[in-house]
């Protein structure tokens, strides 16, 4: 398939991506293939990669010096923007005070007794969002994450929550505020346009950003959900499925 879309920015969620998941070893062979991938980009010579991830901006920091990506990247969800060569974030600015109240209470209430009802490890290092990981062995992560989703999901209020998964974690963020808020905030602070992006992601987390791209394409270990709805997926797994899959774009073509 001929891509005609002027592709400027390919933006990339990381765990299931870059990532084989929470916990796994890195494939630093084929991130090796990605950064070399990147200097060229930063050179000019081909479409630069910037992130979309639910982890918070510390570790986007880390895979933005391992992958050199100078781009600015979508982190917690789309409650920041992550600037690596000016190395400031800047948030979101549909998160309202009232978000970050109701935030602070959701949290009260995970830490008065939720934890032994639903038991889960919350993540650290996040401002705004939530990432809850069953409180389980990874091996059970499969099966575990969809059922921790689906209690989280009955306990919040949908007007000030909205609740999403992925591969590693069920994520809780403000309402109004998911991967697609934040790749808009990354067009208008980028300059540019949505149509000349390429979104990469996997779950049902990175769904509402890869509607919204010009192009969007997963690796071969996206959900069923996701291999319905992108333009295009790789018959190679993460790190090496987001290798194939730039390659096509800078290509132009889809196999």
């Amino acid at each position: 398939m001929k891509i005609t879309q002027h592709i400027r920015l390919i933006v990339s969620d990381i765990e299931g991506c870059l990532s084989s998941g929470k916990g796994l070893f890195l494939d630093l062979g084929t991130l090796q293939r990605i950064q070399e991938y990147n200097q060229q980009a930063n050179k000019g010579a081909n479409s630069p990669l910037a992130l979309c991830t639910g982890r918070s901006q510390p570790f986007a920091e880390a895979f933005c010096q391992m992958l050199g990506i100078v781009m600015p990247c979508v982190c917690e969800n789309g409650a920041f923007i992550y600037d690596p060569v000016r190395d400031i974030s800047v948030r979101n600015p549909a998160i309202t005070e009232r978000h970050i109240a109701a935030q602070k209470e959701f949290v009260r209430v995970l830490e008065s007794g939720l934890a032994k009802e639903y038991p889960h490890r919350r993540e650290p290092g996040k401002e705004i969002c939530i990432s809850l990981n069953p409180d389980v062995s990874k091996e059970y992560y499969a099966e575990e994450i969809p059922r921790l989703y689906r209690q989280i999901r009955n306990l919040i209020d949908p007007s000030l929550f909205a609740v999403t998964h992925s591969a590693s974690a069920v994520d809780i963020t403000p309402a109004g505020i998911d991967k697609a808020s934040g790749v808009r905030f990354l067009a208008e602070l980028t300059g540019i346009p949505l149509q000349e992006m390429a979104g990469i992601g996997d779950t049902i987390g990175d769904l509402p950003f890869l509607k919204i791209t010009g192009i969007s394409a997963a690796p071969a270990n996206c959900t069923a959900v996701i291999r319905d709805s992108v333009d295009y997926v790789s018959q190679k797994s993460a790190a090496e499925g987001v290798v194939d899959i730039i390659t096509c774009l800078n290509e132009k073509k889809f196999p």
